[in-house]
């Protein structure tokens, strides 16, 4: 037999071994068990919807190539925007949104509404998986308000889950509202009952996006207390008579009323300023001083005790205000983010300044009788935005 035709047998003989060969390995692949991998989505295990599995052979000079399909399988939907997704620690996840965007693979997703394709590659010896998913997120906007039945002068906190960074936020209140902190799936704000308005149910209205949510809100009455006392004409004159000091007073604090930071540095209840005083004058009182016929209204909180008592920051915050006013001595006013405001008046001394971030119990000052005084006290006022608050609320934040 001639040489070429002995190569030709050869090779038809090597071809008919290696296609025998593939289809063998081809025929292993199809028939192996498929592997079971962790995948679980928002706590929940999932099956997948297509599979595809790849093995090298001949040292990776071919792989071969096996599709799954499950039928019946439906996508996955979610009404969340912060989903869980979890998988084998070996894997390689790919995220993919409908405009064939790369997002970051986290335990932990943030996922804007629209449909997701997610890839869980694995290896297995020698084998690769590749896992789809598909994934339908329509967020459903979460509203939550800390107190429905709150009293004058209280607060009441309103959380919002399942929104945008961009999805408009309006809030149609009698009521005037803090600045709105915004993180990539949740807001919140703050709701001041101003403490002169009336006891009764007001409405509430939140508009996300072109969601509207309705809400009444019970206004309780609180017992504010009438107090009469005597201020000495030279204490009066030098400070809510002057009206030097009642511009400086204006210039300096009226501002507080509309600024504020946007972060928020508070966290968990607020301590009170100052240890084992006795309350000397009570929020929201009628104070009737030397017989006027109509009283004022105290719009904090006096905490009388010796003069050179320490003063703490109620909570963490940034000092936008640190310095002497004739009408009420030393003073401090801190942000505690969005303009939920805390003033400290009647100080001795401030030990902190203008810019500084203060924590919670942070020394910043001590107790006085600067101002509009008649004795040693720390005369403490809670704000949201221009509207004084009942600093009492504060202590039972969580």
């Amino acid at each position: 037999m001639k040489l070429w035709v002995k190569l030709i047998l050869l090779v038809l003989a090597l071809g008919l071994g290696l296609s025998g060969y593939i289809y063998y390995e081809q025929k292993q692949l199809e028939a192996s068990e498929i592997q079971s991998f962790e995948v679980n989505f928002n706590g929940t295990p999932i099956e997948f919807l297509d599979l595809q599995m790849h093995k090298p052979i001949l040292g990776s000079l071919l792989t071969l190539n096996y599709y799954v399909h499950q039928d019946g399988f439906n996508d996955l939907d979610s009404d969340q925007m912060l989903n869980t997704f979890r998988v084998d620690p070996r894997a390689i996840v790919t995220i993919t949104n409908d405009a064939g965007e790369n997002i970051p693979y986290q335990e932990s997703l943030v996922l804007e509404p629209g449909r997701y394709s997610i890839v869980v590659n694995i290896m297995d010896g020698i084998a690769q998986y590749d896992y789809l998913f598909h994934v339908d997120v329509d967020p459903q906007p979460k509203i939550t308000l800390s107190d429905l039945e709150p009293s004058q002068g209280g607060l009441v906190i309103i959380d919002i889950e399942n929104v945008s960074m961009n999805t408009d936020i309006e809030v149609i209140s009698n009521f005037k509202p803090s600045a709105i902190h915004r993180t990539a799936h949740s807001a919140q704000f703050y709701l001041p009952m101003a403490y002169q308005s009336e006891a009764k149910n007001y409405a509430l209205q939140i508009i996300v996006g072109e969601d509207v949510f309705d809400y009444a809100l019970d206004v309780q009455t609180y017992v504010f207390k009438e107090s009469h006392f005597t201020v000495p004409v030279s204490v009066s004159s030098g400070t809510v008579g002057n009206q030097d000091a009642v511009l400086q007073y204006r210039e300096a604090i009226y501002p507080t009323y509309e600024s504020y930071v946007e972060d928020v540095y508070w966290e968990g209840s607020f301590i009170l300023p100052v240890e084992g005083a006795r309350i000397s004058s009570t929020f929201g009182e009628k104070r009737f001083v030397n017989n006027a016929a109509n009283p004022t209204r105290h719009s904090g909180i006096d905490y009388a005790i010796a003069c050179g008592t320490e003063v703490y920051a109620s909570n963490a915050g940034v000092v936008e205000f640190a310095d002497f006013l004739i009408m009420i001595g030393n003073t401090i006013v801190i942000d505690h983010g969005l303009g939920l405001k805390t003033y400290y008046e009647h100080l001795d001394d401030i030990m902190i300044k203008a810019g500084d971030i203060v924590e919670k119990g942070q020394l910043i000052g001590h107790v006085g009788t600067t101002g509009y005084s008649t004795g040693c006290h720390l005369h403490f006022q809670a704000m949201v935005k221009n509207q004084s608050i009942n600093p009492d609320v504060l202590y039972t934040l969580e």
